[in-house]
């Protein structure tokens, strides 16, 4: 594995990444069972209350704020599952697949996107497995 930017290049590959999108699932999963919140499906599911559109605009924008801030070059490629957070549905934790030269990745992204005030920050943004 390489360090690029503060991240670690992975050479998984698409069953590996499968299987850490579906790891993450379960993880949601088992939360929920004791803590009574939505549970989620593999590829796409969503307990946010935003359209597709919306979770794939803030998945990109996460992306794209992520690059800037660390210089690296990741590649916005699919939405995993997306879930919003309290306070009053503001944030947006969304697990992504972004490729770094050929590997594609799974991370975590929380984005605090406040509709009504046309305002978004990038919270926090990590590889899934360190979520």
């Amino acid at each position: 594995m390489a360090q690029i930017g503060g991240i670690t290049e992975s050479t998984r590959n698409s069953l590996q990444t499968e299987s850490l999108a579906r790891s993450a699932v379960n993880k949601l999963n088992k939360n929920a069972q004791h803590g009574g919140a939505p549970t989620a499906q593999r590829r796409g599911a969503h307990t946010a209350t935003r359209s597709h559109a919306q979770i794939e605009n803030l998945a990109q924008f996460a992306v794209d704020e992520y690059n800037k801030d660390k210089k690296d070059q990741l590649v916005y490629w699919k939405v995993v599952m997306a879930e919003d957070l309290p306070p009053a549905d503001t944030k947006c934790e969304i697990t992504l697949l972004a490729t770094v030269g050929e590997n594609k990745n799974a991370y975590v992204a929380q984005v605090l996107d406040i509709e009504w005030e046309d305002y978004k920050e990038l919270l926090d943004f990590k590889p899934a497995d360190d979520a």
